[in-house]
């Protein structure tokens, strides 16, 4: 036996998603049944060892490559050892 699962959603998610079923030919059910259970969110794929500081990328002009004594050097820091 089947069982009811009500979700709200914004008018223009639920035009998406009336639009996207239009398109591929299935009810709004049966899309929004693939998107659940058809294709699982991925657990755990995210890179652990991204640059932390995403904010800086390109904030600097170094002019003269990326390597890390430049970088040090445009950001005023002294060589670690």
């Amino acid at each position: 036996m089947t069982k009811v699962l009500t979700i709200r959603v914004a008018p223009s998610e639920l035009d998406f998603c009336d639009a996207r079923a239009k398109e591929l030919g299935v009810t709004r059910t049966d899309f929004v049944r693939s998107r659940l259970f058809d294709s699982p969110p991925s657990t755990g794929s995210r890179n652990k060892k991204r640059f932390a500081s995403m904010d800086l990328i390109g904030s600097l002009v170094v002019g003269r490559g990326s390597a890390n004594e430049n970088v040090r050097a445009a950001l005023g820091k002294r060589k670690t050892a």
